[in-house]
């Protein structure tokens, strides 16, 4: 359960408004799917909830559904799982991914969930998101204590080009200096290698948006781009320079 709460923070910070954006309704949620989350009622069945997931109209319960069986570990809904990963409903499809990676302390399915996260695409945001965050999760097993060491995993660690670069975005907002040296690295990284342009772009304004978050961050990398040879180096005084025309005229 610890796990499945860690998750939801972590996929908050990543998503945009389409994560949230459907606000509970004021209709009488089926009461199958309120039994799924009682105290008095006994566990419900695979195929209760399966009915639920299925059948029902209100997303809200069919996500609690989904929910359900990742709290419960049913070892028999992970195939179901993988499948309602394409459930139309970003609601329902990011609850399956959640619940996937409640099993991935089972050795049983962890290679398989794993592999399924792997070659798993989608351009829908907020989905995209969790699928990186569910993969980081059963590859590398929970090791949370602050969003930035995700972050930085992320980037170290990069299961798409697009969570990289949207894990360097966050990064810069969150204005810790602490990054820069692997912010730095993972720009050398994309250079010499894919030398993707989006990306270098994201780094580039991650590390302009921490020099200008204090005084103290501008010192700091400032003295590292006087330490730094090459790339780093240029790059840093690229970013120093750019910082500064920000302060003196305003983004």
């Amino acid at each position: 359960m610890k796990n499945r709460v860690i998750i939801f923070l972590l996929i908050s910070i990543f998503s945009t408004n389409i994560l949230f954006c459907q606000q509970p309704t004021n209709k009488s949620i089926n009461n199958s799917a309120m039994a799924v989350f009682s105290e008095s009622n006994s566990k419900p069945s695979l195929s209760s909830l399966e009915n639920i997931i299925k059948n029902d109209s209100d997303d809200e319960a069919r996500a609690n559904a989904v929910g359900a069986l990742g709290k419960l570990k049913i070892p028999e809904s992970v195939e179901f799982l993988l499948e309602t990963t394409n459930d139309p409903s970003p609601r329902v499809a990011i609850e399956s991914i959640i619940a996937l990676s409640e099993f991935c302390d089972n050795i049983q399915y962890k290679e398989k969930i794993i592999s399924f996260l792997e070659i798993k695409e989608t351009t829908r945001i907020g989905f995209r998101e969790s699928l990186a965050i569910a993969y980081v999760f059963c590859k590398f097993g929970y090791n949370y204590n602050y969003n930035i060491n995700w972050l930085s995993l992320f980037i170290e660690n990069p299961v798409k080009m697009y969570v990289s670069r949207d894990s360097a975005y966050y990064l810069g907002k969150l204005g810790d200096v602490s990054v820069i040296d692997v912010l730095i690295k993972s720009i050398e990284k994309n250079e010499k290698t894919v030398n993707n342009a989006s990306y270098s772009e994201e780094v580039f304004n991650a590390l302009v948006d921490i020099v200008l978050n204090s005084d103290k961050n501008y010192k700091i990398v400032e003295k590292k781009m006087k330490q730094e040879k090459g790339i780093a180096k240029k790059y840093l005084k690229e970013v120093i320079e750019y910082a500064d025309n920000i302060k003196i005229h305003g983004r």
